[in-house]
């Protein structure tokens, strides 16, 4: 199983990332069709290694938040580009949480050595691209889960199933 761990994102983003995606020229790209903030990339995984990672992952307790997006960058570098990506705030919300879920899987997978939290939506084939003069809307949404999805590779592109979704605590009212 090749698996991952992500918060989902609201239809307003999604649409969101779609405009910036449209605005995207100058190389040759392969569009992300499935959006979401990712947390920790597992990789190749044994059914049962799977199951101890549903357990461990239980024992993450992070309240939920509101989130929007930010800013459109690119990895590693303008001058060698091999993603971009949409950045999303709060970023120390989403480190914290990135290292809780880090934590509770240390026995199982090492850590991550650096975590920028953002929505990949387009990997760069060739060239260098221009990016879209016009500025990121910064839509929200609310973080309430994470979720551990199993990524199925067929002919067109990544197919994502939910394993297992994990509910964030609601804030309490005041």
């Amino acid at each position: 199983m090749r698996l991952f761990i992500a918060c989902p994102v609201s239809l307003d983003v999604v649409a969101e990332c779609k405009r910036v995606q449209s605005g995207l020229s100058g190389a040759r790209f392969s569009f992300v069709k499935d959006f979401h903030v990712t947390l920790k990339f597992l990789g190749e995984v044994a059914p049962k290694i799977a199951e101890q990672v549903v357990v461990a992952l239980g024992k993450v307790h992070f309240s939920a938040f509101d989130a929007s997006l930010s800013c459109l960058g690119v990895f590693p570098s303008m001058e060698s580009p091999r993603v971009v990506w949409l950045g999303v705030e709060p970023a120390a919300e989403f480190i914290s949480l990135q290292r809780q879920v880090d934590d509770v899987l240390s026995s199982l997978f090492p850590k991550e050595k650096e975590f920028v939290p953002h929505l990949t939506i387009a990997r760069v084939k060739e060239g260098v691209p221009k990016l879209p003069n016009s500025p990121v809307v910064p839509q929200s949404w609310h973080i309430s889960r994470f979720v551990l999805y199993e990524s199925v590779l067929t002919k067109e592109g990544s197919q994502y199933r939910v394993v297992a979704e994990f509910p964030l605590r609601q804030a309490e009212p005041l």
